[in-house]
């Protein structure tokens, strides 16, 4: 997705975040003052935590993460770690993807307006 597709449809909104590995799923509100906010809605399946593939994955950013948007990329700090995400759409559903995951398609968005 381009930058401007990736403002309209984020900044400013409150999306859900699914780890389609883990099973997790967070609330996320995107401000526009490019800081997050992230609320716990289902936490990881039991039987992911001895799966050695998900142990071996960077975890999600918590506490004070600032967003950004460049070069049609997702920019999100912690201030210690920086993850680079691109975002994709099939059909009417969008995906993410951290660079740190080796392109491996691990996140499902969706826009909490969406939600019926």
């Amino acid at each position: 997705m381009a930058n401007k597709e990736i403002n309209e449809v984020l900044l400013g909104k409150t999306v859900i975040l699914k780890d389609l590995q883990s099973e997790a799923v967070y609330k996320i509100k995107i401000n526009k003052n490019g800081l997050t906010e992230k609320k716990v809605l289902s936490v990881e399946s039991p039987e992911i935590l001895t799966d050695i593939d998900f142990q071996a994955r960077a975890p999600i950013l918590n506490g004070s993460v600032k967003f950004s948007i460049s070069e049609n990329k997702i920019i999100t700090s912690d201030g210690i770690r920086t993850y680079i995400s691109s975002l994709y759409k099939r059909k009417n559903t969008m995906y993410g993807v951290r660079d740190i995951d080796y392109k491996s398609v691990n996140f499902q968005i969706i826009i909490e307006d969406d939600i019926k």
